[in-house]
């Protein structure tokens, strides 16, 4: 059983696993893009999003969820059978994908994604290559899934470092170098195939006197495509959203217009990257503490403050100089067009965010399919929204996003009551007005900073840092954290420091 101060452990690893990475392509962004061109990475990118989307069918997240479950009630000899099944399931969707993806690459790219001639004999190779990106991605997704289920987030956090920076720093030198966006998939592809090796060799080493490989069990199989089957339903919704979106902006507005699309919305899905990461934690100790409503409660408060906290200052942050940021990132020409949607993803990306963590419980307390009833209504609402919006191009898809994904963020009101038999509006009103106290002088700040300090990053900085100051100590000072909350973390510090 995890205590308090492991937890908190854990959610600093998680966050370990984004912050490195999320600044490396940050930083690597802006040259891939230069060097690929505003065409040549709309593709690339929309690639990338059909390997992050499709097939990522929850296989993994089953395999967390049971592990910790038996690693929790010390019953580790219904972990071989399941980590056996979750593999097999693993690679079947693995061989489906590439029979999919190999007999329909032409269409989707010239039918579905409307890419033009110039690019098309590009496009198909890149989907071919993505096809056993998604096979090694499966089996890494499952590897690492088992080092979460058993609370080596800092085995996990090292090994999915090395990886994303091996991809960046692989990737940013290729695209210098002059290699198109096939030679940048290929490096994706052998990355991950030894990030394969890496954590299947760390999962065994810890679960040493269990059979990893012990044949399939009917009981077990049964478990696993029985949760897996809840996260396929929306995962499927998510597919189709994304190739109509990504595919409508390609094929009425072009593959230059994507770019500015998903360049802005990257900065939401960092965000959002970010704050799943600290969430990382919460499904294996859901999975632990089915029965314990009292812990549940607990758990529940202190990461959705954690998660406001966060995503209530970036929101604040980017809605005041997105425009500066975007300018100093990637250009004046690209934040013209660039800086409105990206203030209506950091909006989308926050809602979904603080979404996140019922989200995950959902799943710990092994109800996927509570997440997907949400998703479902969410996908109708959005795609609605896309279908009526298409005249307003990118601007248009974004806002449909915005509002559609506000479903999923009301949903938490509806967990509350399942989970805990009411809706708690006290904790909602006193946290929301101690995050707005704290986020409209920080705001103020960053605002008159930005105006009297010369334009740059060391300016841009300073007056981000000096209003992270201004909204912690605002927030410390008001009681945003309880007595036992502030007890938590000097734990954890001198745990750490000791």
């Amino acid at each position: 059983m995890q205590t308090g101060t492991n937890v908190i452990r854990n959610i600093a690893f998680g966050a370990l696993t984004w912050v490195g990475p999320m600044v490396l392509s940050l930083i690597a962004t802006p040259f891939i893009v230069r060097a690929l061109g505003l065409e040549g990475y709309g593709i690339y990118a929309l690639v990338l999003g059909i390997i992050s989307y499709s097939f990522n069918f929850g296989v993994g997240r089953a395999a967390t969820k049971y592990v910790a479950e038996y690693q929790g009630t010390e019953d580790r000899a219904k972990i071989g059978p399941i980590i056996s099944s979750s593999l097999v399931v693993s690679l079947g969707l693995g061989v489906f994908a590439i029979l999919v993806i190999g007999l329909l690459a032409p269409w989707l790219v010239i039918s579905v994604l409307g890419i033009g001639p110039k690019f098309q004999e590009t496009a198909t190779t890149a989907l071919y290559i993505a096809a056993g990106v998604i096979v090694v991605t499966l089996l890494n997704q499952l590897f690492g899934s088992i080092l979460q289920g058993l609370h080596r987030f800092d085995v996990y956090s090292k090994l999915f470092n090395l990886t994303n920076f091996a991809v960046v720093i692989g990737s940013l030198a290729l695209a210098l170098a002059g290699f198109g966006l096939t030679a940048l998939l290929a490096w994706n592809l052998g990355v991950l195939a030894v990030s394969v090796v890496l954590n299947g060799i760390a999962s065994k080493r810890l679960l040493s006197d269990v059979s990893m490989f012990s044949g399939l069990d009917r009981f077990s199989l049964k478990k696993v495509l029985y949760y897996t089957s809840g996260v396929v339903g929306y995962q499927l919704l998510g597919n189709v959203l994304l190739l109509f979106e990504r595919g409508y902006i390609t094929r009425a507005l072009g593959s230059d217009q994507l770019t500015y699309y998903v360049v802005a919305m990257a900065i939401g899905l960092y965000l959002h990257g970010f704050s799943t990461s600290l969430l990382l934690a919460i499904a294996p100790v859901a999975s632990e503490q089915t029965r314990d409503t009292e812990r549940l409660k607990k758990l529940y408060v202190r990461s959705t403050k954690l998660i406001g906290l966060i995503v209530v200052f970036v929101t604040a942050v980017l809605l005041v100089s997105g425009g500066k940021f975007l300018t100093l990132w990637m250009g004046p020409e690209f934040a013209q067009e660039a800086t409105l949607i990206l203030k209506f993803h950091t909006i989308t990306f926050s809602l979904l965010s603080v979404a996140g963590v019922a989200w995950f419980m959902r799943e710990g307390l092994g109800v996927p399919k509570h997440n997907l009833i949400v998703s479902a209504i969410c996908f109708v609402v959005t795609m609605s929204l896309m279908l009526s919006t298409t005249q307003f191009g990118n601007l248009g898809m974004a806002i449909s996003r915005l509002v559609g994904f506000s479903v999923m963020f009301l949903s938490i009101f509806e967990f509350e009551r399942w989970l805990f038999g009411r809706v708690d509006l006290t904790f909602w009103l006193h946290n929301s007005l101690r995050l707005l106290g704290a986020a409209v002088p920080a705001s103020l700040l960053i605002f008159i900073l930005l105006q009297v300090l010369p334009l740059g990053w060391p300016a841009y900085i300073v007056a981000v840092a000096c209003s992270g100051i201004v909204y912690c100590g605002i927030l410390w000072f008001s009681g945003y954290a309880d007595p036992s909350e502030r007890n938590a973390i000097f734990t954890a510090i001198r745990a750490r420091t000791a």
